[in-house]
């Protein structure tokens, strides 16, 4: 659920920190991260893993910054991880 401007999940989704050092995203990444934190519901706690997922796929593809398809599948684990938990 979004709350009222400026509270909860709206200040999320406009949120554009750095997790680790010097990770930087594009804006087709930082795009793809707000629209999947509206559509799944991501806590602040969810969005700094897919960013910390996102940088791990970049670093073995030895990617000096995070693209948008590193973002894409950090966000396809994040709700693969998610569905299994719901259904045990």
């Amino acid at each position: 659920m979004i709350g009222p401007p400026g509270t909860g999940k709206t200040m999320l989704a406009r949120r554009v920190v750095t997790v680790l050092p010097n990770m930087t995203l594009d804006d087709a990444s930082q795009s793809l991260l707000k629209a999947a934190i509206e559509k799944f519901g991501l806590s602040a706690r969810a969005y700094d893993k897919v960013l910390k997922v996102a940088r791990t796929i970049a670093d073995l593809e030895n990617a000096e910054n995070i693209k948008v398809e590193h973002v894409a599948e950090a966000i396809q684990y994040r709700s693969l991880d998610k569905n299994v938990w719901q259904r045990l």
